[in-house]
C-alpha cells in the first residue's frame, strides 16, 4: 500500500487494510489525513473527486518527524550556536517540547548529553575543542513524544583571536617633527601585530626642505592583537632621519 501525503502514519495500515477489504479492494493506492484528524482512503476513479474517498473516522496520531532540526553558526569556542526546530506530523499538531545539546569525540557515536545545555542556543567551551556537537529536539502532542537529532557540527575549533584594526584619525593633526626627508619610512614600535600583519608604518611623501617637518605621508592600517595595540598618540617610532613625529590613531575592534 502507498500512503500519501507523507503525514499519513503507517501505524494506521491495518485500519486502511480493513477498509479496503470491506469495499472489496485488493489494494489502496492513496490515504490521507485531514487537519481535523479524519482519515480518508481512496476507492478508485477520479482522485480529485471527494466522492471517491471514504472517511474512516477521527484518529489521534502520534508525532512522526518529517524534517530534523538544524544548527546555525560556526563550531568554535566562545561562539554561540543556534538550533532551529525541525518539523513533525501527527494529530493534534505536535509542538516543540525540549532541547538537549550532545557531544561526541568522533561525531558518529558515543553521544552524551551536555549538562545544563537545554535551550536552543549553546556556546562551546574550551573543553569542547576538537569534539563534535549536535542538538536533540523533542516534539509532542497528546498521544506521545518523538525525538530527532540534527546533523553533527564540524569539530569545534579554538576560540577566535580578538584583533583590532589600527588607522590614523582624519580629524587629528599629527606632530610634524623636524629633520625628516621624503621617502623616510617611520615604523611604530608599540603593540603586537596580528599574525601575518605588519607594524603601523608611514612613508614621508613630502617634507619642508628647510626644517624637515613632515608635510604629507602615506600609511597602512594593520591588524593588532587586541591585548596589545599601539597607544594613541603613538610616539615610539623607528627609522627616518628626523625626530619629534607622533600621530593620533583609532582602534576599532574586529
Amino acid at each position: 500500500m502507498q500512503y500519501t501525503p507523507s503525514r499519513t502514519p503507517l501505524a494506521l495500515a491495518s485500519t486502511v487494510a480493513n477498509a479496503a477489504a470491506r469495499h472489496a479492494l485488493t489494494t489502496v493506492s492513496h490515504a490521507r489525513q485531514t487537519d481535523n484528524g479524519h482519515l480518508y482512503v481512496f476507492l478508485g476513479g477520479d482522485i480529485t473527486s471527494e466522492e471517491n474517498w471514504i472517511d474512516l473516522g477521527h484518529y489521534n496520531i502520534a508525532p512522526s518527524n518529517t524534517a530534523v532540526p538544524t544548527i546555525t553558526g560556526t563550531a568554535r569556542v566562545n561562539v554561540q550556536l543556534t538550533a532551529v526546530a525541525g518539523t513533525c506530523a501527527g494529530y493534534p499538531a505536535p509542538s516543540h517540547g525540549s532541547w538537549q545539546w550532545q557531544i561526541s569525540d568522533n561525531g558518529t557515536s558515543g553521544w552524551a548529553d551536555i549538562s545544563g545545555a537545554t535551550s536552543s542556543t549553546y556556546t562551546p567551551v574550551a573543553a569542547d575543542e576538537g569534539k563534535y556537537l549536535r542538538a536533540k529536539e523533542g516534539q509532542s502532542n497528546t498521544v506521545g513524544t518523538v525525538y530527532a537529532y540534527s546533523a553533527a557540527t564540524a569539530a569545534v575549533t579554538a576560540a577566535p583571536v580578538s584583533v583590532s584594526e589600527v588607522y590614523v584619525r582624519d580629524d587629528q593633526e599629527y606632530t610634524h617633527g623636524t629633520g625628516y626627508t621624503t621617502n623616510d619610512v617611520l615604523t611604530c614600535t608599540e603593540g603586537t601585530p596580528y599574525t601575518g600583519e605588519e607594524y603601523l608604518a608611514f612613508t614621508v611623501t613630502s617634507a619642508d626642505p628647510e626644517t624637515g617637518a613632515i608635510l604629507t605621508l602615506l600609511g597602512n592600517s594593520p591588524l593588532y592583537l587586541s591585548s596589545s595595540v599601539p597607544s594613541s598618540p603613538c610616539s615610539a617610532w623607528s627609522g627616518g632621519t628626523g625626530t619629534g613625529f607622533s600621530i593620533n590613531i583609532t582602534v576599532i575592534p574586529q
